[in-house]
């Protein structure tokens, strides 16, 4: 029977794991907009036929607090995060564009996974059943062209997470830069992701943990390099609301579904988060399989694939806006990245099995809750 490599590497092998892929800039554009067409045509679509989600109508309710006639310098410092609600207040048809913005994004996630892949020498036909697989989710529909918000967040995300894992593993100067600059984005983009920039920071030492061995120090440098946008972003913004409007609107932190620790007891929000990323990681068993490999030969960097993992779970219990749905689309991210390159038979078959069984738990998901709306919505 086929077996891991004693060193198993992430996604990236060594050598080419400076190698883009397709080759050029236009080729590799070309792609990621006929990726994203499906997911446009579904966003106009919805558009045009009315469907809203309740994050648009919040998103729309912050952009009209930038002024109506003009921007006030006050309102957009005083908004946070400020990102969306700019980008709504300044695209023509507000809210709704940003509907068309997050399935743009769409194209550079599938890509940004596909191209992964490929570098790491994986079976042709497993790259065509865990992308597809992953582009096929109704889940991801939904998140891609219903919760438009939310999945930028995803989109910013997947970039920060392949990126540090690039940074931290690799040593590559760009994936830093790449992890840096996307984490300040998301949180000005969405807040509800600064749960996810601290699991980040805390992965980082033990995805670093061989490199410490001949680098001590290098965890702390990598996380200074990492989270540093993101706290002079934030800092910068508040201060800036502090000197030209007095204080900071953080209406959009919270979410007003999710029953969180303060307003339903800490066991029962607990209780509720467990049962969700419990949930979630049904949804997405690669990830599982994934981590499963990295841990047999190389457990300290599994161990911090799992803390990534956690900030769902404390996303969930703090009540910020990422949604159950929104989790299953980060997680079959977290699961590329965790992905072996140049994986044994036996792996490759049980990754392609794993994202196929994914793939029918979103389906029957789909028949209640966010992804049922939408097929009501699309009157199916």
């Amino acid at each position: 029977m086929a077996s891991l490599p004693s060193r198993a590497p992430f996604p990236l092998a060594e050598r080419a794991g400076r190698v883009r892929w397709p080759a050029t800039q236009g080729r590799r554009t070309l792609l990621r907009l006929a990726l994203s067409t499906p997911y446009v045509g579904l966003s106009i679509w919805l558009a045009a036929h009315g469907f809203r989600s309740a994050q648009d109508v919040q998103i729309a309710r912050a952009a009209r607090a930038l002024g109506t006639s003009g921007l006030s310098l006050g309102a957009v410092v005083r908004t946070f995060p400020p990102l969306a609600p700019l980008v709504s207040r300044l695209l023509p048809g507000g809210a709704r564009s940003l509907g068309v913005v997050g399935a743009l994004c769409t194209g550079g996630t599938l890509h940004l996974c596909w191209e992964r892949l490929v570098r790491a020498c994986v079976p042709r036909w497993l790259v065509a059943v865990l992308v597809g697989a992953a582009g096929a989710s109704p889940i991801f529909w939904f998140v891609a062209t219903g919760e438009p918000t939310d999945f930028v967040s995803v989109a910013l995300l997947t970039v920060a997470i392949a990126g540090t894992f690039d940074f931290v593993y690799l040593g590559s100067t760009t994936g830093g830069y790449a992890a840096g600059c996307s984490l300040a984005l998301t949180v000005l983009w969405d807040p509800g992701s600064l749960v996810y920039v601290g699991g980040v920071a805390l992965a980082i030492p033990f995805l670093a943990w061989e490199r410490v061995r001949r680098e001590p120090g290098v965890s702390r440098s990598a996380v200074a390099v990492v989270t540093f946008p993101t706290v002079a972003a934030v800092a910068a913004w508040a201060f800036l609301a502090w000197r030209f409007a007095g204080h900071m609107d953080w209406s959009l932190l919270v979410s007003s579904s999710t029953p969180s620790g303060a307003r339903a007891g800490a066991l029962h929000g607990l209780a509720g988060a467990a049962t969700q990323l419990a949930w979630q990681v049904c949804c997405a068993p690669v990830v599982v399989i994934g981590t499963a490999c990295l841990f047999e030969h190389r457990p300290m960097p599994a161990i911090g694939v799992l803390v990534v993992v956690s900030s769902l779970f404390a996303s969930s219990w703090l009540a910020l806006r990422f949604s159950g749905l929104d989790g299953v689309v980060l997680l079959d991210i977290v699961g590329f990245v965790t992905v072996p390159a140049h994986p044994p038979r036996v792996v490759a078959v049980s990754l392609g099995a794993a994202a196929v069984a994914g793939l029918a738990l979103s389906v029957m998901s789909s028949l209640s809750g966010g992804p049922g709306h939408l097929l009501h919505a699309l009157g199916l």
